[in-house]
């Protein structure tokens, strides 16, 4: 564990396999890079693993803490509530008009839930089920606002900053990759002075390089969910409270997956390579 976790996962999918059992910090946690487990944790028998494992204690009578009321600490029906709020903010159609910032997507989000709660106020409440009249009650207080925008600054920051500067370090290295992507800077990008979302889109092998890169360097070595209902998954039971672990770093570094892991190329992240992985 001395040498961090990516290679503690490395270290242990190579003795024990893809799925492997650990403790840490005194939680029993199953660890997998099979993509199949995956799947079923993370999509199909999601409803299992709708919490993550809070290794941070806050004081839970502390309604103005930010980072108590930040989505990634909240659980069940109030992460579900705030998730459900602010995804609108997300959209490709807002996301491509000009907004000043982040801020004010969640808030023309909010915006239009309040609209929508408003409508709902004025339909007769005799005919609306109990349970669906409760769905309803979303939207998020201005604490809980300000608590997305600061997690955002706070997770998005230095995540960002470290692939970009993990970027220029591979084009230092590989000037031939930096002149494929100043050549489709300038073939999209041009003489123009400003550059809109439908740009961005247009800038496919740059979109391949940052790809390669978060494979090769991701920010985060490992991610995890907490299993809220008992559920056996390939044969294997687990508990309520056991943790779930995705070993990124091992993964985007398992030969079944990418042939030659440590070399860098951003082709593999081409439309006709993508396509023969297994997704």
């Amino acid at each position: 564990m001395k040498e961090g976790m990516h290679i503690f996962d490395m270290k242990l999918k190579e003795k024990y396999g893809p799925t492997y059992g650990t403790h840490v910090l005194g939680k029993p946690d199953l660890a997998s890079s099979d993509l199949e487990i995956l799947r079923r944790v993370m999509v199909k028998d999601f409803s299992h693993f709708e919490d993550r494992v809070d290794f941070i204690k806050v004081n839970p009578k502390d309604d103005y803490s930010l980072q108590l009321n930040a989505l990634t600490v909240k659980n069940g029906d109030e992460w579900r509530r705030i998730r459900n709020t602010i995804t609108p903010a997300f959209t490709t159609g807002k996301i491509k008009r000009k907004y000043q910032d982040f801020f004010q997507l969640l808030i023309n989000a909010i915006d239009d839930e309040n609209e929508i709660n408003q409508q709902d106020k004025d339909v007769d409440s005799d005919i609306i089920h109990e349970e669906i009249s409760k769905t309803k009650k979303n939207g998020i207080s201005k604490i809980e606002l300000l608590a997305q925008s600061w997690i955002v600054l706070v997770a998005g920051y230095e995540t960002t900053a470290f692939t970009l500067q993990m970027v220029i370090y591979i084009i230092s290295k590989i000037p031939e990759i930096q002149e494929k992507m100043r050549d489709e800077i300038m073939e999209v990008i041009g003489d123009k002075t400003e550059i809109d979302y439908d740009d961005i889109t247009k800038l496919k092998y740059i979109n391949q390089v940052v790809q390669e890169t978060l494979r090769m360097y991701p920010p985060a070595s490992r991610s995890n969910r907490l299993c809220t209902k008992p559920i056996t998954i390939n044969g294997i039971h687990l508990d309520k409270d056991v943790a779930f672990s995705i070993p990124v770093y091992a993964i985007h570094h398992d030969e079944k997956y990418y042939p030659d892991p440590y070399n860098f190329d951003p082709d593999r992240f081409a439309p006709e390579e993508k396509a023969k992985r297994d997704h």
